[in-house]
């Protein structure tokens, strides 16, 4: 057993998720939960870890369902288990996850970016705003955020405020081919033809050069 656990824990640290999940699972089934829920809550920990790694989605919210059995009050798990939700595009369900974090600790700059990121989804921009705006007060040099927010603007016609948003996310580090396309596509309905091609032009690049190396 301890045999099994150690190249596991090889592969997983190897980022080998596939590997580390059938050596999981095999070790799972010599579990007996309800007599080992010490044991077992290891287990599925670590086996939610490498499905989320593997991005699958569905078989990692099974996982974090049993951990909630175990640890129903863990923020964390709740939070993990709003992520997969949203990640199955389960928009409102995911926002009864967040909502519970958030009675809990209203002012988390996380929690409040993925609430803004659900009623977006869910067309609810005004909603989505008030809480990125939150979650951009805490966290004024989150990324994501930013670019975020850039995105809800856009929705709505903000192009302006959309344009400092997706720029601030640039600045920020998010210089990738969908936020360099929206901040053209923000200069363009302002009227900057010019700066739109140059930032669609980088778009482009981008996306070959990244076809590219997948060849």
């Amino acid at each position: 057993m301890e045999y099994s656990l150690e190249k596991a824990h090889a592969a997983l640290n190897n980022a080998q998720y596939e590997a580390a999940l059938a050596l999981y699972i095999a070790e799972l089934s010599t579990i007996d939960a309800v007599q080992e829920p010490t044991r077992a809550l290891d287990m599925w920990k670590h086996i939610a870890f490498c499905y989320q790694k593997l991005e699958q989605h569905k078989e990692t919210l099974d996982f974090h369902l049993l951990i909630q059995t175990l640890e129903p009050n863990s923020r964390e798990n709740t939070g993990n288990i709003g992520m997969c939700y949203q990640m199955l595009e389960e928009y409102a369900v995911a926002l009864t996850y967040y909502h519970n974090l958030y009675e809990k600790k209203p002012e988390d700059a996380w929690n409040l970016r993925q609430m803004g990121n659900c009623y977006s989804e869910l067309d609810q921009m005004t909603t989505a705003l008030e809480y990125f705006n939150r979650s951009y007060n805490l966290e004024a040099t989150n990324m994501l955020t930013s670019t975020s927010m850039g995105y809800a603007y856009q929705k709505i016609g903000d192009f302006r405020q959309a344009l400092f948003y997706h720029k601030k996310g640039y600045d920020l580090g998010d210089k990738d081919a969908w936020n360099l396309r929206n901040i053209g596509n923000c200069y363009q309905h302002l009227g900057e033809e010019a700066q739109a091609i140059l930032y669609f032009l980088r778009s482009d690049d981008l996306q070959i050069d990244s076809w590219t190396r997948e060849q």
